[in-house]
């Protein structure tokens, strides 16, 4: 938990290339402190937003996901969306 920092972002762009096509995987995370409540009991979290863009070269379709997670110290994950 000590290796997350509130306000910290990462971006990462790599082309992955397969048999099948050739990939354009974009990745961006981004850090915040934050609080959850669950069941009645408040943590105090890091949230981390994960966004990932694969989008296939040539024709452009792309894939796109979010998630986002709320992690505890001590704990680990308390929520994942």
């Amino acid at each position: 938990m000590n290796n997350l920092r509130d306000g910290e972002r990462i971006d990462t762009d790599t082309v992955v290339v397969t048999a099948f096509g050739d990939y354009r995987i974009e990745e961006s995370y981004a850090v915040d402190t934050n609080t959850v409540y669950i069941s009645s009991t408040m943590y105090s979290c890091f949230r981390v937003t994960r966004i990932m863009t694969m989008t296939l070269l040539g024709n452009g379709v792309e894939y796109s996901e979010k998630n986002i997670s709320w992690l505890a110290n001590g704990i680990g994950i308390v929520k994942d969306a």
